[in-house]
Protein backbone atom coordinates (compact mmCIF):
# COMPACT_ATOMS: atom_id res chain seq x y z
CA UNK A 1 0.00 0.00 0.00
CA UNK A 2 1.43 3.58 -0.70
CA UNK A 3 0.52 6.50 1.13
CA UNK A 4 0.45 8.93 -1.66
CA UNK A 5 -1.93 7.10 -3.81
CA UNK A 6 -5.43 7.25 -4.03
CA UNK A 7 -6.10 4.12 -5.96
CA UNK A 8 -8.66 1.87 -3.72
CA UNK A 9 -7.38 -0.51 -1.16
CA UNK A 10 -7.71 -3.81 -1.52
CA UNK A 11 -8.08 -6.03 1.02
CA UNK A 12 -9.95 -2.40 2.70
CA UNK A 13 -7.69 -0.80 4.61
CA UNK A 14 -9.85 -1.34 7.41
CA UNK A 15 -9.68 -5.25 8.07
CA UNK A 16 -5.71 -5.46 7.57
CA UNK A 17 -3.61 -6.85 10.22
CA UNK A 18 0.25 -5.92 11.44
CA UNK A 19 2.67 -8.80 10.87
CA UNK A 20 5.94 -7.33 11.84
CA UNK A 21 6.32 -7.69 15.68
CA UNK A 22 9.18 -4.87 15.41
CA UNK A 23 6.50 -2.22 15.31
CA UNK A 24 4.65 -3.51 18.86
CA UNK A 25 6.75 -1.11 20.45
CA UNK A 26 7.02 1.62 17.77
CA UNK A 27 5.87 5.23 18.90
CA UNK A 28 3.42 7.14 16.61
CA UNK A 29 5.65 9.66 15.55
CA UNK A 30 7.77 6.84 14.07
CA UNK A 31 5.32 4.89 12.82
CA UNK A 32 3.69 7.79 10.31
CA UNK A 33 7.41 8.22 9.35
CA UNK A 34 7.06 4.69 8.84
CA UNK A 35 3.73 5.17 7.07
CA UNK A 36 4.97 8.38 5.39
CA UNK A 37 7.97 6.17 3.93
CA UNK A 38 5.76 3.84 1.81
CA UNK A 39 5.62 1.27 4.74
CA UNK A 40 3.00 -1.51 4.30
CA UNK A 41 3.52 -3.24 7.43
CA UNK A 42 3.62 0.26 9.25
CA UNK A 43 0.48 1.25 7.72
CA UNK A 44 -1.14 -2.02 8.80
CA UNK A 45 -0.39 -1.23 12.08
CA UNK A 46 -1.58 1.82 12.29
CA UNK A 47 -5.06 0.99 11.03
CA UNK A 48 -4.98 -2.01 13.71
CA UNK A 49 -4.09 0.19 16.34
CA UNK A 50 -7.03 2.30 15.79
CA UNK A 51 -9.82 1.18 13.81
CA UNK A 52 -11.71 0.61 16.49
CA UNK A 53 -11.36 4.27 17.84
CA UNK A 54 -12.31 5.47 14.60
CA UNK A 55 -14.98 3.64 13.71
CA UNK A 56 -16.64 3.95 17.34
CA UNK A 57 -16.20 7.77 17.12
CA UNK A 58 -18.40 7.59 13.99
CA UNK A 59 -20.64 5.50 14.33
CA UNK A 60 -21.73 8.24 17.42
CA UNK A 61 -21.41 11.45 15.45
CA UNK A 62 -22.63 10.25 12.01
CA UNK A 63 -26.36 10.75 11.13
CA UNK A 64 -26.14 8.20 8.47
CA UNK A 65 -25.19 4.77 10.08
CA UNK A 66 -24.78 3.44 6.89
CA UNK A 67 -22.00 5.16 5.81
CA UNK A 68 -19.89 4.67 8.62
CA UNK A 69 -17.70 1.62 6.92
CA UNK A 70 -17.31 3.98 3.91
CA UNK A 71 -15.95 6.78 6.16
CA UNK A 72 -13.76 4.60 7.91
CA UNK A 73 -11.97 3.46 5.15
CA UNK A 74 -11.82 7.15 3.59
CA UNK A 75 -10.15 8.14 7.24
CA UNK A 76 -7.61 5.78 6.80
CA UNK A 77 -7.27 6.08 3.18
CA UNK A 78 -6.49 9.93 3.77
CA UNK A 79 -4.39 9.44 7.16
CA UNK A 80 -2.11 6.90 4.90
CA UNK A 81 -1.42 9.57 1.92
CA UNK A 82 -0.88 12.72 4.68
CA UNK A 83 1.07 10.57 7.09
CA UNK A 84 4.07 13.34 6.68
CA UNK A 85 1.49 15.97 8.09
CA UNK A 86 1.20 14.26 11.24
CA UNK A 87 2.81 16.48 14.16
CA UNK A 88 3.87 13.86 17.15
CA UNK A 89 3.38 15.78 19.55
CA UNK A 90 -0.07 15.22 19.57
CA UNK A 91 -1.99 11.65 19.82
CA UNK A 92 -2.53 10.03 16.80
CA UNK A 93 -5.63 9.24 17.97
CA UNK A 94 -6.81 12.76 17.92
CA UNK A 95 -5.48 13.03 14.22
CA UNK A 96 -7.68 10.75 13.00
CA UNK A 97 -10.38 11.19 14.90
CA UNK A 98 -10.60 15.06 13.46
CA UNK A 99 -9.73 13.48 9.69
CA UNK A 100 -13.34 11.44 10.73
CA UNK A 101 -15.41 14.33 12.30
CA UNK A 102 -14.97 16.29 8.57
CA UNK A 103 -15.36 13.62 6.19
CA UNK A 104 -18.60 12.72 8.74
CA UNK A 105 -20.21 16.78 8.52
CA UNK A 106 -19.05 16.73 4.68
CA UNK A 107 -20.83 13.73 3.94
CA UNK A 108 -24.13 14.72 5.65
CA UNK A 109 -23.61 18.02 3.37
CA UNK A 110 -24.07 16.17 0.57
CA UNK A 111 -26.94 14.31 1.51
CA UNK A 112 -30.52 15.60 3.39
CA UNK A 113 -30.34 15.92 7.08
CA UNK A 114 -32.62 13.28 7.79
CA UNK A 115 -32.34 10.78 10.28
CA UNK A 116 -32.30 7.08 9.18
CA UNK A 117 -35.56 5.08 10.35
CA UNK A 118 -34.42 4.05 13.90
CA UNK A 119 -37.01 1.15 13.43
CA UNK A 120 -38.20 1.69 16.93
CA UNK A 121 -38.81 5.26 19.28
CA UNK A 122 -36.94 5.72 22.33
CA UNK A 123 -40.21 5.28 24.58
CA UNK A 124 -40.79 1.72 22.68
CA UNK A 125 -37.71 0.09 23.66
CA UNK A 126 -37.87 -0.12 27.34
CA UNK A 127 -40.56 -3.07 26.20
CA UNK A 128 -37.90 -5.25 24.53
CA UNK A 129 -37.16 -7.21 27.86
CA UNK A 130 -40.39 -8.54 28.67
CA UNK A 131 -40.34 -12.17 29.55
CA UNK A 132 -36.95 -12.98 28.05
CA UNK A 133 -35.78 -16.97 27.75
CA UNK A 134 -33.06 -16.76 29.73
CA UNK A 135 -30.63 -14.59 31.93
CA UNK A 136 -28.02 -14.75 29.26
CA UNK A 137 -30.82 -12.99 26.41
CA UNK A 138 -32.06 -10.46 28.90
CA UNK A 139 -28.62 -9.30 29.42
CA UNK A 140 -27.55 -9.12 25.94
CA UNK A 141 -31.31 -7.89 25.00
CA UNK A 142 -30.75 -5.28 27.71
CA UNK A 143 -27.06 -3.79 26.56
CA UNK A 144 -28.65 -3.52 22.89
CA UNK A 145 -31.45 -1.35 24.61
CA UNK A 146 -29.56 0.53 25.66
CA UNK A 147 -26.74 1.09 23.27
CA UNK A 148 -29.86 2.11 21.01
CA UNK A 149 -31.56 4.33 22.85
CA UNK A 150 -27.81 6.13 23.49
CA UNK A 151 -27.17 6.09 19.99
CA UNK A 152 -31.00 7.96 19.08
CA UNK A 153 -30.46 9.82 21.39
CA UNK A 154 -27.09 11.42 20.06
CA UNK A 155 -28.91 11.70 16.63
CA UNK A 156 -30.96 14.55 18.38
CA UNK A 157 -28.19 16.48 19.65
CA UNK A 158 -26.05 19.21 17.60
CA UNK A 159 -22.65 18.42 15.82
CA UNK A 160 -20.32 20.32 18.09
CA UNK A 161 -22.39 18.41 20.78
CA UNK A 162 -22.27 15.12 19.89
CA UNK A 163 -18.36 15.33 18.81
CA UNK A 164 -17.74 16.81 22.30
CA UNK A 165 -19.22 13.96 23.81
CA UNK A 166 -17.99 10.86 21.56
CA UNK A 167 -14.45 12.56 22.04
CA UNK A 168 -14.60 12.97 25.76
CA UNK A 169 -16.94 10.38 27.44
CA UNK A 170 -16.29 7.23 24.81
CA UNK A 171 -12.71 8.07 23.12
CA UNK A 172 -11.39 9.31 27.28
CA UNK A 173 -9.57 12.37 25.41
CA UNK A 174 -8.89 15.34 28.19
CA UNK A 175 -11.11 18.76 27.26
CA UNK A 176 -8.10 20.56 26.28
CA UNK A 177 -7.08 18.20 23.79
CA UNK A 178 -10.89 18.18 22.38
CA UNK A 179 -10.44 21.96 22.78
CA UNK A 180 -7.28 21.97 20.47
CA UNK A 181 -9.19 19.59 18.02
CA UNK A 182 -11.61 21.53 17.42
CA UNK A 183 -10.23 24.78 17.68
CA UNK A 184 -12.74 25.68 20.13
CA UNK A 185 -11.78 27.38 23.69
CA UNK A 186 -12.19 24.83 26.64
CA UNK A 187 -15.44 26.76 27.99
CA UNK A 188 -17.13 26.15 24.89
CA UNK A 189 -16.03 22.79 25.09
CA UNK A 190 -17.78 22.46 28.50
CA UNK A 191 -20.42 24.05 27.77
CA UNK A 192 -21.44 21.50 24.46
CA UNK A 193 -20.85 18.54 27.07
CA UNK A 194 -23.34 20.04 29.40
CA UNK A 195 -26.06 20.67 26.87
CA UNK A 196 -25.82 17.64 25.24
CA UNK A 197 -25.78 15.48 28.73
CA UNK A 198 -28.51 17.82 29.59
CA UNK A 199 -30.83 17.27 26.01
CA UNK A 200 -30.12 13.61 26.23
CA UNK A 201 -31.18 13.40 30.11
CA UNK A 202 -34.39 14.60 29.20
CA UNK A 203 -35.10 12.59 25.93
CA UNK A 204 -33.92 9.82 28.19
CA UNK A 205 -36.57 10.25 30.95
CA UNK A 206 -37.10 8.20 33.32
CA UNK A 207 -34.34 5.63 32.31
CA UNK A 208 -31.58 8.83 32.08
CA UNK A 209 -30.29 7.89 35.91
CA UNK A 210 -29.31 4.21 34.88
CA UNK A 211 -28.17 4.83 31.56
CA UNK A 212 -25.94 8.16 32.35
CA UNK A 213 -24.06 7.79 34.98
Amino acid sequence: MQPASDKPVDPPVTALAASDVSLAGCDEGALASRVAAGDRVAAEELVRRHQASVRGFLRAVCYDRSAVDDLAQETFLRALKHAGRFDPRYPMRGWLLTIARRLSINHGDKQKRRRPEPGVELNQLQSRTDNPPGERVERDERHEMTRDMLNQAMLELSEPQRTAIAMHYQQGLALDQIAELLDMPVGTIKSHLHRGRQRMRKLLEPQAEELMP
